[in-house]
């Protein structure tokens, strides 16, 4: 019993990390999630309705889409430092330039 509970709420979380992290690279708003939630909801009830309750269950609100993204971020900041370490030599390009909303992007590329 709790087995499969357990196995059912990581799936819940890998789930909402997934939407978060399609979300951010999509350069979507946050607010999306509650749209997303609702797709996944009616999908679920369709194609499979016997695990309704699995698709209501992701935690999609607009602070744990924050929270995720934010984790998502230091991970991939992580992993890309302890890369760099082993590296003997690198060239480092950088551009700058503006989305949709006239935001500046940053990019480098190592």
């Amino acid at each position: 019993m709790f087995i499969k509970q357990n196995t059912a709420q990581k799936a819940s979380t890998l789930t909402g990390y997934v939407v978060a992290y399609k979300i951010a690279k999509n350069n979507k708003p946050y607010s999306e999630e509650e749209f997303v939630k609702d797709c996944m909801v009616s999908m679920g009830k369709i194609l499979c309705p016997e695990k309704i309750k699995e698709f209501k269950s992701v935690s999609l609100s607009q602070k744990t889409v924050t929270t995720r993204t934010d984790a998502i971020a230091t991970n991939l900041s992580i992993q890309f430092k302890q890369r760099i370490e082993n590296f003997k030599y690198f060239s480092v390009t950088m551009d700058e330039s503006t989305d949709r909303s006239d935001t500046a992007q940053l990019l480098i590329f190592i």
